[in-house]
C-alpha cells in the first residue's frame, strides 16, 4: 500500500462494511475523525458501539472512505460462533442503547457537512476509490 489519505475499512467477514480500519494521521490532523472534536479518530463519547460507523460516515461524506475488500482481517466475534459471550461482550452489549442514541443524535453533523470535493483515495498500486 502506496497511501492512504483518510480512512480505509477492512473486510472483517462479519458485517459487510468492516469495523476495523486503517486511518491516515494526516486525515485526522487535517479534518478530525469526528466532525465536532479536533484531532481524534473516534468520538469519545461512546461507550463501545457505534464508533467506527461514525468514522467511517464522517470520512464518506467527506469522499475520504474507501472500503478494500481484499484486505481481510476476520472479526472473531460473539455473534458469528467464533468466540464464546466473555465479560467484556457482555459490558459492550450493556451500553447498547446509550450508544445507539449517541449515534442518532450525533447524525445531523456529518450529514450538514458541504458535499465533498472529488479526490482519490490510492490503495495498492492503482485501485483507486473517490
Amino acid at each position: 500500500m502506496r497511501q492512504v489519505d483518510g480512512v480505509v475499512s477492512v473486510n472483517d467477514v462479519l458485517t459487510g462494511e468492516g469495523t476495523l480500519a486503517l486511518v491516515s494521521m494526516r486525515y485526522i490532523r487535517e479534518e478530525s475523525g469526528c466532525v465536532d472534536t479536533p484531532n481524534v479518530i473516534i468520538y469519545p463519547g461512546y461507550h463501545h458501539n457505534f464508533s467506527e460507523r461514525e468514522l467511517f460516515l464522517t470520512a464518506q461524506r467527506r469522499n475520504r472512505f474507501a472500503y478494500c475488500a481484499q484486505a481481510v482481517v476476520e472479526h472473531l466475534h460473539w455473534l458469528n460462533g467464533k468466540v464464546p459471550t466473555d465479560d467484556v461482550y457482555v459490558l459492550g452489549q450493556s451500553t447498547w442503547d446509550l450508544d445507539m442514541a449517541m449515534h442518532l443524535s450525533r447524525l445531523r453533523l456529518w450529514e450538514a457537512l458541504p458535499p465533498p470535493p472529488t479526490r482519490d483515495i490510492i490503495i495498492n498500486d492503482g485501485w483507486r476509490h473517490g
